[in-house]
């Protein structure tokens, strides 16, 4: 299955990079993960069209094949096994997926409604570069779930 993670924020430290890195290794027998960096807006602007470019931005690299998940501390609360179900049946369905990681001020309304699922990894709002480690450590942990291997323990 085909993964892009796109990211508004700048490029990883060394040990954010290596502790993704050692998960992906673990998975890219079932993922082709991509990463694609899109630099915060910054300038003399409000919020709220800091929020629309980076937006505009993400939207204008999603291809209208993918499905897309937003990352976002107002979606959907999910235990490990609803999200390998998920999964599961992403992969059984040939579909690339792109996850989606927001600015700091998060995104509008249009990224919302192009999300297939918006989910949250949990109520609390946690750094850039951890909900990157945080995400494909999960992804790891749902190929764990459907091979029943044991990492993931219930």
């Amino acid at each position: 299955m085909r993964v892009r993670i796109i990211s508004v924020g700048r490029k990883s430290g060394k040990a954010v990079y290596e502790l993704s890195e050692e998960y992906e290794k673990r998975i890219r027998s079932e993922f082709n993960i991509t990463w694609q960096i899109i630099p915060p807006v910054s300038g003399k602007m409000s919020l709220g069209q800091q929020k629309d470019l980076e937006s505009k931005a993400i939207l204008n690299n999603l291809s209208n094949d993918e499905r897309v998940v937003l990352l976002d501390e107002t979606g959907r609360l999910m235990n490990n096994e609803e999200l390998a179900e998920i999964i599961d049946y992403w992969q059984v369905h040939n579909n690339q997926v792109a996850f989606i990681i927001g600015g700091a001020y998060g995104v509008n309304e249009d990224v919302k409604q192009r999300a297939d699922l918006i989910w949250s990894f949990s109520k609390l709002v946690f750094p850039h570069e951890l909900v990157r480690v945080l995400l494909v450590e999960q992804l790891y942990r749902s190929q764990a779930i459907l091979k029943r291997l044991p990492y993931h323990h219930n």
